[in-house]
């Protein structure tokens, strides 16, 4: 697909007439430094956001200004190539696209496989290694999508390309989108619509299906359309709509207004969005407008105007390297906490802004420009030649990347495979000597070695209740029923978080034996409480669902209910005293519903939790060094607020198996030859079933 002729589509009987699909003032194809001063917008706001998502929990919204800004440029980019030669180039449409994105993105990925073989630890290989090379084809969105991921929960086992998710959705509107405006301006054509608005027709009906699916499918399930094309096109075209129509504002001061008011608008998302808002849905119509407000403003010419920011030259400058920038600062935020072993401190987070940004720098200047001004891809070469270097840049990078993560992918899937045999004979064999029971009469201690059950690199697979626990902004109830099937069976509820969640194997145990049918009622992240929304953990959709889970319990009336909950922040630091008080009085009149209801109601208490104590990743501590050396001290005994909430509720039973964990305030990673935790603060499946026996007995009297 070379030149298409717009004229030939269109047949004899419809010759082409120049027509204007940009604004005059200024020009589409001119430098634009209200757009480069969104760039820099847009990237900071991400930067913030990743390295402190609590202060700048919206802050993700910075992508959005991009894929607008993209879709006006490109779109813009297309109708006056249309307009001034009736014809459409798709060949070096595509291999410009290659020579300015593909170079530094390949060498990113390359330097990402490269230092996870090198320095990393095998637990992180399968994902991070799988997410190269869906990156390298730019499909990750369509990955993070598919596994589930969320993005907006800000999860500590994110990869270090995890952030190609934009740029593969970028990609993937730059294949079609040329398709579809030549090929829906052809089929206008033949409806007798004026030419002037076949473009506006073209892009708005895509921009009206795609809005209306996002909206669709972020109230269905928001962590997958985060991610998806479909909820995503458009925004893209949102700014293809304002380059059809030459959007501009004429009057100064309106343009003044309107860029300032932008500009704030979108400053104000970054910190007034959370992770707890469905999107990217209805809301992203704000940024999005916002956007197109600053674009439709451009550089106003008044003293008071934002033209002294706009132009400002370290704005321009962010701008600038915005794209290497974005490349570069998430692996650097992800990779540097996992060598070091240690989260990032406040001054390495300000430090590591500085080193993003001398990467970016760099990368721009020696990748991304090269590419762009070398001979064999300037303006002047031929376009043949331009192409077959285009390609052999992208299919030479393209293997280089592939032939460092394949190898590595292929030695983990070996390794999980042989380590999910030995999972399924130790389950085959209920655990016997092994975990909790090591310890137990005619069990012969086990030898210290580096065989542990599970495998450390498919331990974060060892856990329970995956596929029943609500996820992310979701807020609908999911219940799962587990043990006895009889219809005399006692009726029981297991709610809270996924550190409830996590006693599920041994409650089932127990279940089995004790003719209990066991309903989970759990959410990530969100523990049963009535502490109203927007204070402590407690966000709009945990508040929800928290009344969804109450309504459920107070119909249900069961006889006995198990509560349990995390009792510390993400980055593992102890809840503090005045939080603690708040949240226990959340808990207990939440608690008081319950039993007041008839139910009984026993709160488990938190278990160890190796992020707490300074253990950041408990296998691949295992995996490196010997088991003694992968311990951590105890340190839940002020930060959980169960206990204070039993004292507040008459007839609640508390329950605490720590000691089962920890010799003298010393809790080890592998117990009897299991891998006590899934990753920094959940167990595994595993070791919590061992530990049927000694919780069946602290639940002798129910």
């Amino acid at each position: 697909m070379g030149i298409m002729s717009i004229q030939s589509i269109q047949g004899a009987s419809a010759p082409l007439r120049p027509r204007r699909f940009a604004p005059k003032t200024g020009g589409d194809s001119k430098f634009r430094p209200e757009i480069q001063a969104l760039r820099a917008l847009a990237v900071t706001a991400v930067l913030l956001y990743h390295l402190w998502p609590k202060t700048f929990s919206g802050g993700y919204i910075g992508v959005d200004v991009f894929l607008v800004i993209s879709g006006y440029l490109i779109s813009a980019h297309i109708q006056r190539e249309i307009q001034s030669t009736g014809t459409f180039r798709f060949r070096r449409f595509y291999m410009r696209r290659v020579r300015r994105l593909l170079p530094a993105a390949l060498l990113v990925l390359a330097v990402v496989a490269v230092v996870t073989i090198l320095l990393i630890p095998m637990t992180y290989w399968k994902d991070w290694l799988g997410q190269v090379v869906s990156s390298l084809f730019y499909v990750e969105n369509w990955y993070l999508a598919l596994s589930s991921t969320d993005y907006l929960a800000a999860s500590a086992n994110a990869s270090p390309v995890q952030h190609f998710w934009s740029l593969s959705l970028e990609e993937q509107f730059y294949l079609l989108w040329p398709i579809w405006l030549v090929f829906g301006l052809w089929a206008l054509s033949k409806t007798g619509l004026s030419r002037r608005n076949q473009p506006i027709w073209t892009i708005g009906i895509a921009l009206i299906a795609s809005l209306g699916y996002s909206i669709w499918f972020t109230n269905v399930s928001a962590a997958e359309a985060y991610f998806v094309t479909p909820t995503r096109i458009w925004e893209f075209a949102a700014g293809g709509i304002a380059a059809a129509i030459g959007l501009r504002i004429r009057n100064r001061f309106v343009a003044g207004l309107a860029s300032w008011c932008g500009l704030a608008v979108i400053a104000a998302c970054v910190i007034t969005l959370s992770g707890a808002t469905p999107f990217p849905g209805w809301i992203a119509l704000i940024p999005v407008a916002s956007t197109l407000l600053v674009i439709a403003a451009g550089v106003p010419a008044q003293w008071w105007s934002t033209q002294w920011l706009i132009r400002f030259r370290i704005t321009q400058w962010l701008g600038a390297i915005s794209y290497s920038l974005y490349l570069w600062h998430w692996p650097l935020i992800v990779i540097i906490p996992v060598i070091a072993g240690s989260p990032l401190t406040g001054p390495q987070r300000l430090g590591l802004i500085a080193l993003s940004a001398a990467a970016g720098w760099a990368s721009k200047r020696y990748v991304e420009d090269r590419f762009r001004q070398t001979p064999n891809f300037a303006a002047g070469a031929k376009p043949v030649r331009r192409a077959l270097v285009g390609l052999r840049v992208a299919l030479i990078g393209s293997i280089a990347v592939a032939a460092v993560a394949l190898p590595g992918l292929a030695a983990t899937t070996q390794r999980s495979s042989e380590a999910e045999i030995a999972l399924a004979d130790a389950q085959a064999s209920d655990f016997l000597c092994l975990g909790w029971n090591a310890a137990q009469p005619g069990c012969a201690p086990a030898a210290n070695t580096s065989s542990v059950i599970p495998d450390p690199i498919i331990a974060q697979r060892d856990v329970a209740t995956v596929d029943c626990a609500q996820r992310g902004a979701r807020t609908k109830l999911l219940t799962c029923e587990f043990g006895s099937k009889g219809d005399n069976a006692v009726s029981v509820v297991l709610a809270g978080d996924s550190h409830a969640g996590q006693w599920l194997p041994a409650l089932e145990n127990i279940a089995l034996a004790r003719n209990w049918k066991i309903t989970t009622l759990l959410k990530t992240g969100c523990r049963l409480t009535q502490a109203p929304a927007g204070t402590l953990a407690v966000d709009a959709n945990c508040a929800l669902w928290n009344q969804s889970a109450q309504d459920w319990i107070m119909s249900h009336t069961p006889d006995l209910v198990f509560v349990s909950g995390r009792s510390s922040s993400a980055d593992g630091i102890p809840t503090a005293e005045v939080d603690l008080r708040a949240q226990a009085n959340g808990i207990a009149n939440a608690w008081r519903s319950v039993t007041a209801n008839g139910s009984s109601l026993i709160a488990l208490a938190e278990t160890p939790q190796p992020v707490v104590g300074g253990l950041t990743d408990p296998g691949a501590c295992v995996l490196a060094h010997d088991q003694s050396q992968c311990t951590f001290r105890e340190g839940l005994e002020t930060s959980d607020p169960q206990p204070l909430a039993a004292e507040m509720v008459p007839g609640v039973s508390l329950i605490d198996l720590s000691d089962e964990f920890c010799i003298d305030g010393y809790c080890p990673a592998v117990v009897g030859s299991i891998l006590v935790y899934a990753d920094n603060n959940h167990t595994t499946a595993s070791f919590m079933q061992t530990l049927t026996v000694p919780l069946g007995r602290a639940l002798t009297d129910f």
